[in-house]
């Protein structure tokens, strides 16, 4: 993998950028790091690039995973830019004790100060101090047993495996626990403060509303929440299958088709109920909010990539010229990240996943970003694209036969929805940002176009 693939701008703040996206795998002097402390050769084409998030002029946070003989990955995330990014707070020291007792005493975390770059060994995470105790076997059995309320001496954790980590962002693990011989398997996901603790309460407050209305949605049971590590534990759904695999086996499956039909339809109808449920404390995020929210990731962009920060600055002028001219829209319960991929197909119920940004936001807001993101899955040239117009045609049926949102709102959110994932697409570094970003914005033009000017 190359610089030039990855197409990394030239940020005059960030000079060492470059550095991070070597030819292939990783920088050599990560790979370096990683052999000093598995004590094993490592060489950086061994490495696979996981996640990066950049923000212009500021920093960057990148993901590496190196392959292991044992089968599980070596994580090592790096963050440039932020200088040593609060390794001296007490808290970072004491996350690095557990993860050095479980390196064998080497040192999980190394500062780079001619790159300006902080190297730290998964589960060391400057911004999420609870994440060495609860990626720790040992250690987070007791206060995960006492957040459940269980009796430690019948409880052994079999298994425990990150499965979506964003470093200095949030991590979910999966955990594989025996109650009594009995096997039971949670999730948790572990945040950098404490919005997990009300949480629980929230989501409660969601899925028995969502069972008293009878509708074909449910949600992952909240079971506890561990302060000590800022986690939420979540109980694990048996029998489930992602909806996103149904999308890949509809393209060539006749039957998966009709089942994705049905259960794209079942999305829509679901919608209503969602949005009649009542659940105190939420943030209000109205047309004005989102705008202000993508208007704020444009300042550092400006300065490496001035004509595309234009383009997004015209369209974002647009969108707020739009809504002055709509009339005003309800305010219901909304998801905040609703799309495809967040469900899950358990027998007669659909899973909806990721509530974390739970809001009370626009009728139409949810179904625009339903539809952006099919929107984005097309022009990333992946093989759904030939479903993807069966996808948005049933959905809007259902939708207007049941939804409670304007057409006017929902196409105007999502093209809002196509600026904010352009943002996102150029912040990811994907290789193909240019095409995708440059696609995004004539989508979000295409909505515009149909609406009051």
């Amino acid at each position: 993998m190359s610089a030039a693939v990855y197409s990394v701008p030239a940020d005059p703040a960030l000079p060492e950028l470059q550095e991070l996206f070597p030819v292939s795998g990783a920088p050599g002097f990560v790979a370096r790091m990683v052999q000093e402390v598995t004590g094993s050769p490592v060489t950086q084409e061994t490495a696979e690039l996981c996640h990066v998030r950049y923000r212009p002029t500021r920093n960057c946070v990148v993901l590496w995973s190196f392959s292991n003989p044992s089968g599980v990955p070596f994580l090592v995330s790096g963050l440039s830019g932020d200088g040593t990014g609060g390794t001296a707070r007490a808290s970072f020291q004491r996350s690095a004790e557990m993860v050095r007792a479980a390196l064998g005493g080497k040192c999980p975390y190394q500062y780079v100060p001619e790159r300006r770059l902080l190297l730290q060994v998964f589960p060391l995470d400057t911004r999420l101090p609870g994440l060495a105790l609860a990626a720790s076997e040992t250690r987070i059995r007791e206060p995960f047993c006492r957040s459940l309320g269980l009796d430690c001496e019948h409880v052994r954790i079999t298994d425990l495996v990150p499965v979506n980590y964003k470093p200095w962002r949030r991590c979910v693990l999966r955990y594989g626990v025996e109650i009594r011989g009995r096997p039971v398997q949670y999730f948790g996901k572990v945040f950098r403060d404490d919005r997990g603790e009300p949480m629980a309460a929230r989501l409660r407050a969601v899925r028995d509303q969502l069972l008293a209305s009878g509708s074909s949605w449910d949600l992952a049971a909240p079971a506890s929440y561990v302060p000590e590590a800022r986690m939420l534990v979540l109980e694990g759904v048996e029998h489930s299958e992602e909806l996103s695999a149904f999308l890949r086996q509809a393209v060539y499956d006749p039957q998966a088709r009709e089942t994705l039909e049905d259960e794209i339809a079942r999305i829509a109808e679901g919608l209503r109920a969602f949005q009649s449920i009542a659940v105190e404390g939420l943030p209000c995020v109205g047309p004005q909010d989102v705008l202000s929210d993508h208007e704020a990731e444009l300042d550092g962009l400006r300065h490496v990539a001035p004509a595309l920060a234009e383009s997004m600055r015209v369209r974002l002028r647009t969108l707020e010229a739009t809504a002055s001219r709509l009339p005003a829209e309800e305010m219901v319960l909304g998801h905040g990240a609703f799309r495809y991929n967040q469900f899950l197909r358990s027998g007669e119920k659909l899973i909806i996943l990721d509530l974390d940004a739970l809001r009370l936001a626009g009728a139409g807001a949810d179904a625009g970003e339903f539809l952006a993101y099919l929107d984005l899955a097309a022009l990333r040239g992946s093989r759904l694209r030939p479903i993807l117009p069966t996808c948005e045609e049933v959905f809007l049926s259902h939708l207007s036969e049941r939804g409670r949102a304007d057409p006017r709102w929902v196409a105007w959110y999502r093209a809002a929805a196509h600026v904010k994932w352009a943002q996102r697409t150029f912040f990811s570094l994907r290789p193909e940002w240019p095409d995708l970003t440059r696609g995004l914005l004539q989508a979000a033009d295409q909505m515009l176009g149909g609406l009051p000017a």
